[in-house]
């Protein structure tokens, strides 16, 4: 991973600390470790999030994306192959092929050949507790001018206004 990310800064969960320190990742780029609380309630929250403090932990990476980008002023976030329609397919896709050799077999609900494999009612509960992470991250965003368009093609999330891609290039 690290050998192909050219000079980005990482963000992590405090929780992976530890294992970054104690095998030498990333030794020569600039990380952020993220206090992420399953706990705290941000219902009803308009300001931005201080990631310096504590921060809700997010149901998935986009979320997480979401919130580092309004936390650095970006006005205007466009998300690309946010689909989260595991439950209508009944495959887990992943920004790469398949499952990295790291992850495989290790994800809950997912088998090796990437299908998905919790009942409905696990999944349901999972879409409920990201989709209202989705529209708290719109409300935010709304209350601080930050526009997020979903030029996803297809896929299930529709809590932003969609775009096509070639909409949002030639804007």
């Amino acid at each position: 991973m690290d050998l192909n990310l050219g000079s980005a800064e990482l963000f992590l969960s405090d929780t992976e600390k530890a294992l970054v320190e104690n095998n030498g990742l990333f030794h020569d780029r600039k990380i952020h470790y993220l206090s992420l609380s399953p706990t705290l309630d941000w219902s009803g929250h308009e300001q931005l999030f201080d990631l310096s403090k504590a921060c809700m932990r997010p149901q998935s990476v986009p979320i997480m994306c979401l919130i580092i980008a309004m936390y650095m002023g970006f006005k205007r976030i466009i998300l690309l192959g946010v689909e989260h329609d595991f439950f209508l397919t009944g495959e887990y896709k992943y920004c790469y092929k398949s499952h990295s050799p790291f992850l495989k077999g290790k994800l809950g609900g997912v088998d090796l050949n990437d299908k998905v494999t919790d009942g409905r009612y696990e999944q349901f509960c999972q879409l409920k507790v990201l989709w209202e992470q989705y529209r708290l991250l719109k409300e935010i965003a709304s209350a601080n001018g930050i526009q997020i368009i979903n030029a996803t093609e297809g896929g299930a999330l529709d809590e932003f206004p969609r775009m096509t891609l070639k909409e949002v290039l030639e804007k």
